[in-house]
């Protein structure tokens, strides 16, 4: 009786050390090199900040996801106000929390952030998102670091053994980081505002994408405060103890009658007030930003064409001339 409780005590011990190991050997060595996406993202990450970090004026950023990115020309906006403009968007699953962590990073007194989110970032409540941790655990790793325990522990302990292995031969392999694209390459997929180029034509072939229904995520009923809510709240005060004037906008979608049933315009009008109620600035409504027009999409019902870009850059230059936002940044300059 007494071999198998020390049997079992060995077991449970051995046990706690392998996976306290294997959680240490992940968050050491594992790295997501060959993800041609992250590298893309990080890639154009690091040229726009570039371009930020040589303005030495106030500016107006644009950030968000990949709406934003494939969808908002900064390029037209900076031509329409005449002061620095950029667009620092990149993938919506990377969340609302490292958005704008890395917003902060090229923001400085006087300057404009502007926010055109998806729906996703609203109803954001902490879920994993695995294009956040291949993305940061690579390429952001003070990011990764800071992260609650849990959700990093959460993280670590899903990285499948194969994913690990192949990261340390890939790592054995070659000890500097592997390029799947070229800076010339980077230089042609975006302008010098940071806006894609490459979204020309359309993509929206008939059963590649789903056209048939809407996929905004919203809350039934009263509104409930959500963590990305929160953070958009505790990022707005952060803006102003910084100096920094602050909107929150909508991302272009597709058009589904959907949104004009009871359900959906609740949802909105609770958003609209929520940010009313914290004292954040809010250019436009979600209908102003929805599209019919399937010719006017890249390849989802997110993503703007460059003849869509167009319009919508259009409809939010508009608004921002109607609020005047542009007016305390201007006399700055």
């Amino acid at each position: 009786m007494k071999e198998h409780k020390t049997y079992l005590i060995l077991f449970l011990i051995w046990s706690i050390v392998i996976g306290l190991s294997y959680g240490v050997l992940v968050d050491l060595l594992f790295k997501a090199p060959l993800n041609r996406e992250n590298q893309f993202l990080m890639e154009i990450a690091r040229k726009r900040e570039s371009i930020a970090m040589e303005i030495d004026r106030p500016k107006m950023v644009f950030s968000g996801g990949s709406a934003t990115f494939i969808g908002v020309r900064t390029r037209d906006i900076q031509n329409a106000f005449g002061i620095p403009t950029l667009n620092l968007a990149t993938h919506a699953k990377l969340g609302i929390d490292y958005i704008l962590y890395r917003a902060k990073r090229v923001l400085r007194r006087g300057d404009i952030m502007i926010l055109p989110l998806e729906y996703d970032h609203f109803a954001f409540n902490g879920d994993r998102s695995q294009t956040k941790y291949l993305y940061t655990i690579t390429y952001d790793r003070q990011f990764f670091d800071q992260l609650p325990i849990k959700e990093k522990l959460s993280y670590l302990y899903t990285t499948p053994v194969t994913d690990l292995v192949v990261s340390v031969l890939t790592s054995v392999i070659s000890s500097q980081e592997i390029r799947v694209y070229s800076h010339d390459f980077i230089e042609r997929q975006i302008n010098a505002n940071g806006d894609a180029t490459f979204n020309v034509g359309t993509r929206m072939q008939s059963g590649s994408i789903d056209t048939r229904q809407p996929s905004i995520r919203f809350q039934k009923g009263d509104l409930v405060e959500t963590l990305g809510l929160k953070i958009l709240k505790d990022f707005g005060r952060w803006c102003k103890l910084n100096g920094i004037s602050f909107y929150i906008t909508y991302a272009n979608s597709l058009y589904f009658r959907d949104y004009e049933s009871t359900e959906y315009q609740n949802y909105f009008r609770n958003l609209h007030n929520y940010f009313v109620e914290n004292d954040l600035g809010i250019i436009g409504t979600p209908y102003d930003f929805f599209f019919e027009d399937r010719s006017l999409f890249y390849d989802t019902q997110y993503h703007l064409n460059q003849e869509g870009t167009t319009l919508r850059t259009r409809r939010l230059i508009q608004m921002m001339r109607d609020l005047d936002i542009v007016k305390a940044i201007a006399n700055e300059s």
